[in-house]
C-alpha cells in the first residue's frame, strides 16, 4: 500500500513538473503588453428622410382682426410633405472598460415641399392653393449608454441609453389662394430640450477574427418643452400681420434597425472600421396651445378646437465610422 502512494505521488510530481516547463513564463510577455479595454471613435451619420410634418399656419392671424372678420379658426394645423430631406452630421464617441459610452453627436437637415391644404384659413377646401415651404434643422444630442456585461462573450449584447437632446428649427411658407387672391407668408422658430432613454440589443451573426456582421435593434422614448416664435402676414383686402410666442409639450418614439459590418485593422487590432446599413423612423406629438386659450375662449376649462400637431420622419439611415482601441 505505501509502495503504491509513493507511486502515485511521483507520477504526480512527474506531471507538474512538465507542465511547469512547459508553461509560458510571465516574464516572456511583452513589456508594452495591455488589455485594450477603452475605445475613440468618429463617424458620419446619414438619413435619407420622408414623412410630413404640421405646421400651425393662421395661430398668428388669430389676433388680428382677419379673424373677427372672417371667422378663421384655431388650434388647426396645415399638413407639409417631407419629400427627399437629407439629414447628416458626425458623432464623437468613447467607451471605457467595454461597459460605459458616451456619445456626442450633431446632426443637421432640410427639406421642401408644397403645403396640402389650409384649414385654419380655408376650412372647407374650397379653394385652389399654390404654395411652397421650406423647414432646416439642427440637432445637439449628448447620450450616455451603458452595455450589460452579463451577455459578454455570446452571441447577444444588450444595452440602455439616457441623454438629452438640444433641436432648432425653422420654417418658412409662402402660399396663394387663387380664387379668392389671398396672398399669406409664415415664419416659425422652435427650439426643444429633450430629455431620452432608450434600450437597444444586439445579435452577433457572423464573428470571424477581424470581421464581424451584427443586427443592431434599437428603440427610444423622448419629451420634453417647445419653444415658438410665430409671425404672420396676409394680403387680402387689406394687410394682416401677427405674432405669437408660445410654449407646448412635445414627445415621441425613435426606433431604429441596421446591420453592422466591422473590419479590424493593422497588426496589433487598435483600428476597426464600421459600416451601419438600414432603417430609421421617428414619430412626435406636438400638445399645442391655441392662443384661442389666452384669449379666453374655452368650453368648461377644456382646450377649445384644439388638435394636437404631429410629425413623422421615415427612411433609410446609414454610418461610417473609424475607431481605435488603446
Amino acid at each position: 500500500m505505501k509502495y503504491k502512494l509513493w507511486t502515485i505521488a511521483g507520477a504526480l510530481a512527474a506531471s507538474a513538473q512538465v507542465l511547469a516547463q512547459n508553461a509560458v513564463p510571465s516574464s516572456t510577455l511583452p513589456d508594452d503588453f495591455k488589455v485594450l479595454d477603452r475605445e475613440l471613435g468618429f463617424s458620419g451619420d446619414f438619413l435619407y428622410g420622408n414623412g410630413y410634418v404640421q405646421l400651425p399656419i393662421g395661430e398668428a392671424l388669430y389676433t388680428t382682426q382677419f379673424r373677427d372678420e372672417y371667422g378663421i379658426g384655431s388650434g388647426k394645423f396645415t399638413t407639409a410633405d417631407r419629400k427627399s430631406a437629407l439629414y447628416y452630421g458626425g458623432t464623437l464617441s468613447g467607451s471605457f472598460g467595454k461597459t460605459w459610452y458616451l456619445d456626442v453627436s450633431y446632426s443637421r437637415g432640410s427639406t421642401e415641399g408644397s403645403l396640402n391644404d389650409l384649414p385654419a384659413l380655408d376650412p372647407d377646401g374650397q379653394g385652389r392653393l399654390q404654395s411652397n415651404y421650406k423647414i432646416s434643422d439642427q440637432f445637439y444630442q449628448l447620450y450616455g449608454k451603458y452595455a450589460f456585461p452579463q451577455f459578454s462573450g455570446t452571441r447577444f449584447g444588450a444595452y440602455l441609453r439616457i441623454g438629452a437632446t438640444y433641436s432648432e428649427s425653422t420654417a418658412t411658407a409662402n402660399y396663394l389662394e387663387t380664387i379668392s387672391g389671398a396672398r399669406g407668408q409664415y415664419e416659425s422658430t422652435a427650439t426643444d430640450y429633450l430629455g431620452n432613454i432608450g434600450v437597444g440589443g444586439e445579435y452577433f451573426a457572423y464573428r470571424g477574427e477581424t470581421f464581424k456582421i451584427t443586427t443592431v435593434l434599437e428603440g427610444e422614448a423622448f419629451g420634453g418643452l417647445r419653444t415658438s416664435a410665430i409671425k404672420e402676414s396676409l394680403r387680402y383686402d387689406l394687410l394682416y400681420s401677427g405674432a405669437i410666442d408660445v410654449d407646448s409639450f412635445v414627445y415621441g418614439g425613435l426606433g431604429r434597425g441596421v446591420l453592422r459590418f466591422a473590419k479590424t485593422l493593422g497588426e496589433e487590432g487598435r483600428w476597426k472600421f464600421n459600416v451601419d446599413a438600414g432603417f430609421q423612423g421617428k414619430y412626435l406629438i406636438n400638445e399645442f396651445e391655441s392662443i384661442a386659450n389666452d384669449l379666453g375662449e374655452k368650453t368648461y376649462g377644456v382646450r377649445k378646437n384644439n388638435v394636437d400637431g404631429t410629425e413623422l420622419l421615415w427612411g433609410p439611415y446609414g454610418r461610417v465610422g473609424l475607431s481605435y482601441s488603446f
